[in-house]
């Protein structure tokens, strides 16, 4: 009745405007200011679930042209080749070296698995493409059971034999997925120390000798141990070994492994299409996979690493580079003050590509 109102006065004789009337215009524009927002706020999320729903799933773009596998695995053969010639000692391998290396012998695949660079996500993925074992399978569970989702065939390669780790080095599909290693040094930081207090109840002994400190967390539960003495420890403490900052060709032993694929956090959402074809994944768990490592879209922003790392002293700084020198070689990683943290690897064209 309202709107019909204010049609009819159109072609009415010119009045001044009431204060009702203003009123009720006022009222008119912001109910249709707000439809507006809503409809646009709607719009943006059905594109964005569309992502996901599609047959070409839309993919973030990378902060650099993505490299092609072969680029990135020559990367690591040349290195490799270069550290053979200037060190000829031999190398002992024994079951447990392969510890971090992880079998899915459904899939004929290897894993190596470095936590803090999406490995939980991997092995989630790997399970949920195991078969369910007869005697889980005959308790009926629901599929939100956690027993549903554990409890599978992944095993480690060092659960082997001699023999039948190296038939598998042979045979099997081999991949790792790596990140910048000094934004996964930040990202161990955070999550053992910072956002939970595991790494602190774990090391405590060697938090409190180091620093003096009889109590490691405040009042409110928060740790009182800062970025630079984690880093400190890590760069000196041989105690203060944990897989979550290990080194990369350490745990995966890519000079002895000829991998088969080289996956980067930074360049996720498009690496992890090679897997789900191997797992001969069907669109539903493909757009679950892609929905999970969508998530970790904005992990390869490397502005807050950035800004911690160049407040690390030169003396400080200068060890840890040294320490994982030879990971930013293999996998194409650098690092200098003025450009920060880049997934940089120059390939023999000259071209510039994570």
């Amino acid at each position: 009745m309202d709107v019909q109102l204010l049609r009819d006065n159109e072609d009415a004789p010119t009045k001044s405007c009431t204060p009702k009337r203003i009123v009720l215009i006022g009222v008119l524009m912001v109910l249709l200011t707000v439809v507006v927002v809503l409809c646009t706020f709607r719009q943006n999320l059905g594109t964005e679930k569309d992502m996901f729903t599609s047959n070409q799933v839309t993919r973030l773009k990378p902060p650099l042209p993505i490299c092609r596998n072969e680029e990135r695995l020559s990367t690591i053969k040349n290195y490799c080749q270069k550290r053979k010639q200037n060190d000829n000692r031999p190398v002992k391998m024994s079951r447990n070296r392969y510890k971090y290396i992880i079998v899915d012998e459904v899939h004929r695949m290897l894993y190596c698995a470095i936590p803090g660079t999406g490995y939980s996500s991997i092995v989630n993925l790997l399970n949920h493409h195991q078969p369910i074992p007869d005697y889980i399978r005959k308790k009926d569970l629901g599929a939100g059971d956690p027993e549903m989702s554990t409890n599978r065939s992944l095993k480690r390669l060092s659960d082997y034999n001699l023999g039948a780790i190296q038939d598998k080095l042979r045979d099997y599909y081999k991949f790792i997925l790596v990140r910048h290693p000094l934004v996964r040094f930040r990202s161990a930081y955070s999550s053992m120390f910072l956002s939970r207090t595991t790494g602190l109840e774990k090391y405590q002994h060697i938090f409190s000798k180091a620093y003096k400190k009889s109590k490691l967390t405040d009042i409110t539960g928060k740790s009182k141990i800062n970025f630079y003495q984690f880093l400190q420890l890590v760069i000196r403490s041989k105690s203060f070994r944990d897989e979550h900052w290990m080194t990369y060709h350490w745990m995966c032993l890519p000079c002895h492994i000829r991998y088969d694929a080289i996956l980067k956090l930074e360049t996720i959402q498009n690496d992890i299409q090679t897997i789900m074809d191997r797992l001969e994944a069907d669109e539903n768990n493909t757009t679950r996979a892609y929905e999970v490592f969508w998530n970790m879209r904005s992990l390869y922003k490397y502005e807050i690493t950035n800004e911690v790392i160049r407040t690390v002293p030169s003396g400080l700084l200068k060890p840890l580079l040294k320490r994982c020198q030879i990971d930013l070689d293999l996998f194409g990683y650098t690092w200098d003050n003025d450009q920060g943290a880049k997934c940089l690897l120059r390939t023999d064209n000259n071209v510039e590509c994570c």
